[in-house]
């Protein structure tokens, strides 16, 4: 349910606005019709107050009564279409008829596309959904939703943070690091050495590599490259481009894959490069031609160093041994907590939830990471401390299956729900875009203002 009620209160607030907006033509227009006027201004009053309701009702577990509320959501989000509909269909046949012609607007007033039947047709459908909207929101209280609605929390001071920092991030992979370094030294290998580094999602495998990558100098390896695999989509083409690209070698914009390929070659044949593939993950047999792809080059230096949270894809892709992330002890995500937090035991809120809170990261350092952005923003509130501890919070929907679940996912729905409303809407609709989708900023903004998300 994670986000359907936003959604829902984002259809509501948009034909708030329009109802709004056709309040005042209304009372010019349509002054024959009682009431219609207050019909409008009680649709609007009733929209408003849904849309709150909502917004609140998205930060709450409803337990058993979760069935009833989805029944509720699909009722209010239909209703609101119906009136955006009637609105539309108004505003349509009223700029038909204002920008016609005489002739056009005589035949418009033989046909059922008379403005005047249009206008009375509007007032009772309004009249009827205005009656309907009533009904609908009453029923939260048949259900008792509003005993699990919270008063609403206010986010507007809250600061913009980044998790994004290597040195908290590769806390507690001392002896990972020196593992790595020893792997990456050996030249005893006959051909070139494709390393995985394998985790669960969070575990710092980039992080991990990126360190390696950037301790180590030209004095071992001639070119040093990084290509992000896009997840689920293994593209030669592209890898290929990525790595010649980052040498000496001259790769034309119009080269085959073939053309490539042997750019690829001649690159690992020449020089002793670290390559790093992040993120890489596809189907066997994308992985086994991006493997042969490589292996073509010979040159006994070379070390590849791959980081992926499947087991499968690490066995296919790795010439020696998986390295194998494990997690991180609790003693070194508190670490990661407190200093993302900047507190510590000093700290009553921190004496009283750290613990715990630390406990549910389950040795995952993104997580600890992540909390402690979170409670940072303001760490002096105690319902931030409460929300990151909170066991209904890290409950996971019953539509996830288990066996997909990491401690990620509930750190991540609790960043969710800390932020302010309008973001969680364009966070939300970014998951309409495929895996492996690059999104390009400017379309996606124009989007987010097409769709009335956010204001130019």
């Amino acid at each position: 349910m994670v986000g359907a009620e936003m959604l829902v209160a984002a259809a509501v607030s948009q034909v708030a606005r329009k109802i709004n907006g056709i309040v005042g033509v209304a009372q010019g227009e349509v002054k024959l019709c009682c009431n219609f006027s207050d019909d409008l201004e009680g649709i609007k009053d009733t929209l408003v107050y849904l849309e709150t309701l909502l917004k609140n009702a998205e930060n709450n577990s409803f337990g058993s009564d979760r069935a009833n509320l989805r029944h509720w959501l699909g009722q209010i989000k239909s209703l609101a279409y119906d009136i955006e509909d009637i609105v539309d269909g108004y505003y349509s046949s009223k700029e038909q008829f204002d920008g016609g012609s005489y002739a056009q607007k005589g035949s418009l007033f033989c046909s059922l596309s008379n403005p005047m039947l249009l206008k009375g047709s509007m007032v009772y459908k309004m009249k009827s959904k205005r009656e309907m909207l009533q009904q609908r929101q009453q029923l939260p209280n048949q259900y008792h939703f509003l005993s699990h609605i919270n008063s609403a929390v206010n986010f507007e001071e809250k600061q913009t943070t980044s998790y994004r920092n290597t040195d908290i991030a590769i806390v507690g992979r001392d002896a990972d690091l020196d593992n790595l370094m020893d792997i990456l030294m050996e030249n005893s290998a006959e051909e070139l050495s494709i390393i995985s580094i394998v985790g669960p999602v969070g575990f710092g495998k980039t992080s991990l590599a990126q360190f390696v990558f950037n301790n180590t100098g030209t004095e071992v390896f001639s070119f040093r490259i990084w290509v992000h695999v896009s997840m689920g989509n293994i593209n030669l083409e592209k890898i290929g481009r990525d790595i010649v690209s980052q040498t000496t070698e001259k790769i034309e914009g119009n080269m085959q894959l073939q053309s490539i390929k042997n750019a690829v070659q001649r690159v690992l044949n020449k020089y002793s490069c670290l390559i790093i593939l992040d993120s890489l993950w596809g189907k066997d047999e994308e992985v086994n031609e991006l493997k042969q792809m490589l292996l073509t080059g010979r040159h006994t230096e070379s070390k590849i160093i791959v980081t992926t949270h499947s087991n499968k894809v690490a066995k296919l892709i790795s010439t020696v041994p998986l390295y194998k992330l494990a997690a991180l002890s609790e003693d070194d995500c508190l670490k990661i907590f407190s200093q993302r937090a900047m507190t510590g035991p000093g700290d009553p809120l921190f004496r009283e939830y750290g613990e715990e809170i630390v406990r549910r990261c389950e040795g995952t350092p993104l997580v600890a990471n992540f909390l402690g952005s979170v409670v940072n923003a303001q760490r002096q509130r105690r319902e931030i401390w409460q929300a990151a501890k909170d066991e209904e919070m890290w409950k996971i929907e019953e539509d996830y299956p288990q066996d997909k679940i990491s401690p990620l996912f509930p750190s991540f729905k609790i960043i969710y729900y800390n932020m302010p409303h309008e973001l969680r809407l364009c966070f939300v609709y970014c998951s309409i875009f495929p895996k492996g989708t690059v999104i390009e900023k400017k379309k996606l903004i124009q989007q987010w203002i097409a769709l009335d998300m956010i204001e130019c």
